[in-house]
């Protein structure tokens, strides 16, 4: 997975020569950091989403409309992004395992919170703090990488993450399937339960991310002295003139280099319309699984197939706990929930296998446009797919959710490449991150104005679609910066490989010019 051969790390003075192994070192730091944050990872986004399955009880018990519930939905990301910023800087004042920490713990006990939640007010404001307790955790958890892996092979650790994200999602709906069963036992309905049991886990990972975290790679206890010598040389190599977080986040300089930045911008647009996509699906799919398995309704008859469908947003029935009297749509409803996780599975796969071939190729614009585009022929065909078949049209929402979600390494590691210089690297990442996260906001919201106003998906999907498109067309026009920095990045990690600083530094300054 990270190539390269062993290297002799020579120390100051006259001592002896040391073998590392570079599998050795990096596998090292997949137990330790990459493991950990995989599980934070998957616990955040479980608490983040875990709101579309508790809406088949939640909607109906408080009565939130669709307009409430997508709402809601959205608010978080306005926290996360409002957020992001701030977060990042706590995170260089106190340390990463401190600030991950504190941070894990936060939302552990907002998502936990949710069980009393009785009212929307309560439910605009604990959705609005989750953002903000989760929007240093992924920037957070960047850092950290970059501080333990070398720039040219980041991209699969990135990769790593998202496949731990859609891992997540696959579990999410057999797991909250199997939450909401408990209603009504300790006077708690199912939704109630679902919140707490996902919640307290992040309390406690939280805890563990304190303890275990290193925040350099002098401080990884794990490592030999020597591998920290040669880790810690082959990570400043390869980001020879970055600057320190805390330091670019403050310099006036940096900062109006990173918004005056058309690449940035570019880049950030992108990921905007990706992610208003992509939360739309999160959070509408089980409703949209509903009514493409309802034998009895059309997918653009929505109105009515939301308000029976029970996965989210108007007068639904409990389809968990027993009493409904219509066992029929309450199977559906189960099968709903179950059929989710089909989806997020594939791309689950599809992530792990595009983020390595984009790192093998060293091409990245391709490897998002197309998906992009084939996301967005699918969007817009999926009402005429429901029309002729029910299998196609899962068929193609398990596609949709795969190109959609599984590109995200991929955008994400795009970034250090298109900034003006390295050491405006800190800054555009925490730009990109708060600017691109409101589609998060955008994506939910939307989704629920048109499905009420027109009663029909056939709009809101074509929406999606023409987003999806605009988005692939912005990645293939970045095919000439890609083959640029392909192009120096190999030249790049031979001088690494040959231990050449002075070339190093060169072809940096050179890539810095294109």
């Amino acid at each position: 997975m990270f190539e390269g051969l062993p290297m002799r790390e020579v120390s100051r003075g006259m001592a002896p020569q040391v073998m590392v192994d570079p599998g050795t070192v990096f596998r090292k730091c997949h137990i330790n950091i990459l493991l950990l944050f995989a599980g934070i990872c998957a616990m955040c986004y479980l608490d983040r989403t875990n709101l579309a399955f508790a809406s088949m009880q939640l909607t109906k018990d408080l009565n939130f409309t669709a307009e409430t519930y997508g709402l809601g939905a959205g608010l978080f990301y306005l926290g996360y992004s409002l957020s992001m910023i701030p977060s990042q800087l706590m995170l260089m004042k106190l340390g990463a395992n401190v600030w991950l920490g504190i941070i894990v713990m936060a939302w552990g006990a907002c998502a936990t919170a949710f069980c009393v939640l009785s009212s929307i007010t309560q439910f605009y404001v604990l959705r609005f703090l989750l953002g903000v307790a989760e929007s240093g955790a992924f920037p957070g958890m960047w850092f950290q990488l970059y501080q333990f892996y070398p720039l040219h092979d980041i991209t699969v650790p990135f990769s790593v993450l998202e496949v731990a994200v859609n891992v997540a999602n696959v579990l999410a709906a057999p797991l909250a399937g199997l939450l909401l069963m408990l209603d009504g036992i300790a006077g708690l309905r199912g939704w109630q339960w679902l919140f707490v049991a996902e919640g307290a886990p992040s309390i406690a990972l939280g805890l563990l991310t304190f303890l275990l975290l290193p925040n350099t790679v002098q401080r990884a206890d794990w490592l030999t002295s020597a591998e920290k010598k040669w880790l810690a040389n082959k990570v400043e190599m390869s980001k020879s003139d970055q600057m320190n977080v805390a330091d670019a986040l403050s310099n006036r300089t940096l900062i109006w280099d990173a918004i005056t930045s058309m690449r940035v911008w570019w880049m950030t647009g992108m990921a905007l319309l990706k992610n208003i996509a992509s939360n739309a699906v999160i959070f509408w799919c089980p409703i949209i699984v509903h009514a493409l398995i309802n034998k009895e309704k059309e997918l653009n008859n929505a109105a009515q197939a939301v308000q029976e469908a029970g996965a989210s947003v108007h007068h639904t029935t409990n389809v968990w706990a027993g009493g409904d009297k219509d066992g029929a749509s309450n199977q559906q409803a189960r099968r709903a929930v179950m059929l989710t996780a089909l989806p997020f599975a594939g791309a689950a796969l599809f992530a792990l296998w595009l983020g390595h071939r984009s790192q093998k190729c060293n091409e990245r614009s391709l490897h998002l446009a197309m998906p992009y585009f084939v996301a967005s022929i699918l969007f817009a065909s999926l009402p005429r797919l429901a029309a002729i078949s029910t299998v196609w049209a899962f068929v193609a929402l398990c596609v949709v959710v795969a190109c959609v979600q599984g590109s995200n390494s991929i955008i994400n590691s795009f970034i250090p490449l298109v900034s003006k210089n390295s050491q405006c690297v800190p800054v555009s990442m925490a730009l990109y991150n708060s600017v691109a996260n409101l589609g998060g906001l955008i994506g939910p919201w939307l989704v629920g104005e048109v499905v009420h106003r027109s009663g029909s998906y056939d709009d809101a999907l074509k929406f999606l679609g023409v987003v999806m498109g605009i988005s692939a067309a912005m990645a293939f026009a970045t095919r000439s910066w890609d083959q640029k920095s392909a192009a120096l990045g190999e030249r790049v990690k031979r001088a690494m490989d040959n231990a050449n600083q002075d070339s190093f530094t060169h072809m940096l300054d050179e890539s810095l010019e294109l």
